[in-house]
């Protein structure tokens, strides 16, 4: 009984998929037109600033100094 309700699902799986295919395989492409061209009269200028959620404030505990040698 089970594999009687196993096999209906594969094989109502497998119309559907092959009629899916077969619709792709066969339509045929609408057909292309001019799409007019768009002038854009207005500008946007925008302005923006990232700030991150999480920083950190890296130092050292002594003091110091860098020597440049040459």
């Amino acid at each position: 009984m089970i594999n009687v309700v196993v096999r209906r699902k594969h094989l109502v799986g497998l119309i559907a998929l092959s009629s899916v295919l077969l619709a792709a395989c066969n339509s045929e492409g609408s057909p292309t037109s001019e799409l007019p061209v768009v002038v854009d009269d207005l500008s946007v200028i925008a302005d923006a600033r990232l700030i991150s959620i999480q920083s950190a404030q890296l130092s050292f505990n002594t003091g110091g100094g860098i020597e440049l040698s040459a």
